[in-house]
C-alpha cells in the first residue's frame, strides 16, 4: 500500500536525481571546455597585441591609437559609441596602405636575394672545383 507507493516515489525521485546529476555534470564539463577555449583565445589575443606593439613604428607608439600626427589636435566625438571601431578600422587601413606601399620593395628584395644566392652557389662551385 502506502509503503510501496512511497518506495516507488522515492525510487523515481532517485532516478530523476541521477539523470539530472548526469546532465549537470555533462553540461558543466562542456562549459569548462568552452571557458578554457575562451581563455586560450584571450591569451592568444594578448600575445598578438604584444607582438603588434613590438612591430609598431616609433610614431605609432607615441601617437594614441587611431590618431595620426596630422590630426592629433582634432577631437574625435561619437555619440553612438562606435569610436573604438572607427579608430580600429582607421589603424587597419593605415597598416594596409603601408603594407601595399612596401610590397614592391619586398618583391625587389626577394629577387635580389635570389640573385645573390645564385651568385654564391656559383662561387662555391668554382671553389670546390679549384680545390679538387
Amino acid at each position: 500500500g502506502e509503503y510501496t507507493q512511497a518506495r516507488a516515489s522515492l525510487s523515481r525521485a532517485s532516478k530523476l536525481d541521477s539523470i539530472q546529476l548526469l546532465t549537470l555534470s555533462t553540461e558543466s564539463k562542456n562549459i569548462i571546455k568552452h571557458l578554457e577555449q575562451v581563455v586560450e583565445k584571450g591569451e592568444k589575443i594578448l600575445r598578438l597585441g604584444v607582438l603588434c606593439r613590438n612591430l609598431e613604428t616609433q610614431e605609432e607608439k607615441v601617437v594614441p591609437f587611431g590618431f595620426s600626427v596630422d590630426n592629433k589636435s582634432e577631437e574625435f566625438t561619437d555619440d553612438n559609441g562606435y569610436s573604438p571601431f572607427i579608430l580600429f578600422w582607421r589603424r587597419y587601413a593605415s597598416a594596409n596602405l603601408i603594407k601595399r606601399k612596401l610590397e614592391p620593395t619586398l618583391k625587389t628584395l626577394k629577387e635580389e636575394n635570389e640573385c645573390l644566392k645564385n651568385q654564391l652557389e656559383t662561387v662555391l662551385e668554382i671553389l670546390s672545383y679549384s680545390q679538387a
